[in-house]
């Protein structure tokens, strides 16, 4: 009998996953694309921290 193997492709999470958005960069897509969604993601989905 031949057993199959089974590949370990999960990353593996830290203990901690609740960080912030952090943006490296700046231009136009980034102020009024990105942070917008962003912004209205955290409005929505939990308390939002300015």
């Amino acid at each position: 009998m031949t057993r199959a193997l089974v590949p370990d492709y999960k990353p593996k999470l830290p203990p901690k996953t609740d960080y912030g958005i952090g943006i490296v960069g700046c231009g136009g897509i980034v102020n009024y694309a990105h942070l917008v969604a962003y912004k209205t993601t955290a409005s929505t989905s939990s308390p939002a921290t300015t």
